[in-house]
Parts: C-alpha cells; structure tokens; sequence
C-alpha cells in the first residue's frame, strides 16, 4: 500500500503538536505544584515560630518579673536594716543625754552662778564613741573669758572633767573615735582682753587596756 507524502506530513505535525501539548501541561503542572507548595511551606513555618516566640517572651517576662521582686525584697530589707540601726542609735543617744543632764548637776558651778546644761552641744559631739566630750559654760558670760568645765565620756558614760578647776574656754576637736586634742588660750601677764598670748595643749584618749582616759600634754594655769 502506497502512503502519499502528505498524509506522512500530516501524521508528524499531529505528533509534534501533541508532543508540545504534553510538555505545556507538565510545566504547568511544575508550576502549580510549585506555587501550591511554597504557601504550604510559608504557613507551616509561621505556625512553628510564633509559639516559640512567645514562650521565649513568656519566660523573659517572667525571669524579669522574678528579678523585680528580689530587687524590691532586697530595697525592703535594707530599709527594715536602717531603720533598725537608726532607733538604736537614737536609743543610745538619749541614754547618753540622761548620763549627760545627770552629771552635769553634779559638776560644781563657776562662782559667776550655774552650768548652762546644753543638750545640743553634746549630742553634737559623737556622744557614744569611745571617748566623747561636753563643754560647760555659765549661764552668765560676764566678760569674754569665762570659766569652763570639760567633761569626758566613754561610749556615752561620764567619767570625769579633764581638771578638778575650771578653765579657760577650750577648742575641742577630734582625731578619732577614742581621742581628742584640745587646745585653750589664755591671757599672760599684761596681754589685752582680747588678744591673748598663753597657750595649752592637751591630747586626751581613752585605753581599752587600763580602761581609762590617758592624757598627753598641760593643762591651762588657774
């Protein structure tokens, strides 16, 4: 049987065309997949990482919150600790300031009349350290050098006047919580009233071995 060259040119453009067809529909079946695939992918991964991010926030706010708290527990006890060692220093204080008044009465007045009992100056002076001071002067100042009685005290106790006389009005000042120096002035022979030319000089400390106060130095003349 003869087979004409046209119908064999027909046969291969139908072959062709189905060919092309074929291949047309698989990349577009690719392409589908593809396109299908990739949302599936998207949605997937952010279903995972939001619950994990907001554990983590969850545990960032806790561990935050925690922090908070032993931060404030720590403010409170420190506070309570203040609070605790300031009433008993102002419990202290004020044992000291009864030593002080009672004591005080005791020491014998200036011929010019009684002691000025100044709670304030004393209570000035670190009361309760090892070795503490308070300056007696009269009620009445007749001239600008009145007589003066300096006691000392150890951890608020009294324990005695620096001299059994009075004195000259000292400067007192401290060098440490046991020791003090205090210096007087006075006048000599001949010196005007207000320039005086005398000079003392005495360093008092308290020592925990004889228990007692230990002075260094001289003492103004009567």
């Amino acid at each position: 049987m003869k087979v004409s060259s046209s119908h064999v040119v027909k046969g291969i453009a139908l072959l062709a065309s189905v060919v092309v067809l074929a291949g047309c529909n698989q990349g577009g079946d690719n392409d589908n997949s593809q396109a299908t695939d990739q949302p599936t992918s998207e949605v997937t991964k952010s279903s995972i990482a939001t619950p994990s991010s907001e554990n983590a926030a969850a545990s960032e706010d806790s561990s935050s919150g925690a922090a908070e708290s032993d931060e404030q527990d720590a403010d409170s006890d420190n506070q309570t600790a203040a609070q605790q060692r300031k009433d008993q220093e102002s419990g202290t204080d004020n044992i000291a300031a009864r030593e002080y008044q009672d004591h005080a009465a005791e020491v014998p007045p200036p011929s010019s009349g009684e002691w000025d009992i100044d709670l304030s100056s004393f209570l000035e002076n670190q009361p309760c350290a090892a070795l503490s001071w308070a300056v007696l002067v009269p009620m009445k100042i007749v001239d600008g050098s009145p007589p003066t009685q300096t006691m000392l005290f150890h951890n608020g106790r009294f324990i005695k006047t620096v001299s059994q006389k009075t004195t000259y009005s000292p400067d007192v000042s401290r060098v440490d919580d046991s020791t003090i120096n205090v210096n007087w002035k006075w006048s000599k022979p001949g010196d005007p009233l207000a320039e005086k030319t005398g000079r003392s000089f005495a360093t008092f400390r308290w020592d925990d071995q004889s228990e007692s106060v230990v002075m260094e130095g001289e003492l103004p003349p009567d």
